[in-house]
């Protein structure tokens, strides 16, 4: 007999998927003009300072975000698991919606890198204490994902390298530990990235993942690739280096001395859409972007360079 209980189920599935179909039309015209496309899902934590008040934010433990000062509540194992299965309820709509892949983000002080930060995690359970325990969380919900996208479909994961902080943060050691125990499980890349930007020391050193002031020279571009270069050489799956990647000559250079594969960039491209075309025509001037990251506070995201021109 069904109940009440099980019609309201039923609604809050149709909730959740209501975006499929609009999400499926986007991602067919991007596969129209050629190109691939995967979607990027993470729950944010303290990362944000929308309606904290008369919402529950959750946390590995119980801290305030220094930057924002917003606070997380450590989660009870119960709500682990639910959101455990709600990143493989993701995954399988991000298949359903077309997408080519699916990357967790364990990065930049969300709260898959808080886990993995003893800076913040101070649990005493499963989920607490050595690295194994920090990075459980990590591999339940990987897990969980491939059961619900199948062996075929691509997990990615954008990886922490070093929190940044001078006591207490995330290790090289630790975070290599998690990426190969990520590649011996089967993900299919690890996008490099470092940085915790809920902890004010790091923010105001510079060292978060969209550091400034890097076309001073060449030398400031790609400061992840030490790291990078050293998960390249443990893992058998393709490493991608985000910050600061600026001049096609600094990446193949990388490209022909390391096993790093891929290269990610953002700001570039805000700047300038249509960089990668103009350098596969020849044309290798420098990038527009000047790493200001005036982007961020800008309407849509815009290129403020861009927006005087305009």
């Amino acid at each position: 007999m069904k109940t009440l209980f099980d019609k309201t189920k039923i609604l809050n599935m149709n909730m959740k998927n209501r975006f499929i179909p609009e999400y499926k039309e986007f991602t067919d015209k991007i596969h129209k003009i050629g190109s691939n496309i995967i979607m990027q899902i993470v729950y944010g934590g303290f990362m944000t300072d929308y309606n904290t008040k008369i919402r529950t934010i959750w946390g590995p433990s119980t801290m305030k975000n220094e930057v924002i000062g917003t606070w997380s509540k450590e989660m009870r194992k119960e709500e682990i698991k639910y959101l455990v299965d709600a990143y493989g309820q993701a995954a399988k709509r991000v298949k359903e919606s077309g997408f080519d892949g699916v990357e967790i983000h364990a990065g930049h002080g969300y709260l898959l890198s808080q886990f993995l930060s003893p800076y913040y995690n101070k649990r005493k359970d499963e989920y607490g204490g050595n690295i194994e325990n920090r990075s459980r969380i990590i591999f339940e919900i990987f897990n969980a994902m491939r059961k619900c996208v199948g062996n075929d479909f691509p997990i990615l994961i954008k990886l922490n390298s070093y929190d940044y902080v001078k006591e207490g943060g995330l290790t090289e050691i630790d975070s290599l530990y998690v990426a190969k125990k990520l590649a011996n499980l089967g993900i299919n890349a690890i996008e490099v990235t470092g940085g915790n930007e809920s902890i004010k020391e790091v923010v105001d050193s510079n060292m978060g993942a969209a550091r400034t002031k890097i076309v001073i020279s060449k030398e400031k571009e790609s400061y992840f690739k030490s790291y990078a270069t050293k998960l390249s050489k443990i893992v058998d799956i393709p490493v991608i280096l985000i910050g600061g990647n600026r001049h096609l000559d600094v990446m193949e250079d990388i490209l022909n001395n390391s096993n790093i594969q891929y290269f990610s960039l953002s700001r570039p491209l805000t700047a300038e859409p249509d960089l990668i075309n103009r350098w596969i025509n020849g044309d290798n001037k420098k990038p527009k972007c000047v790493s200001c990251n005036k982007c961020y506070t800008t309407h849509g995201k815009r290129c403020i360079l861009n927006i005087r021109e305009s």
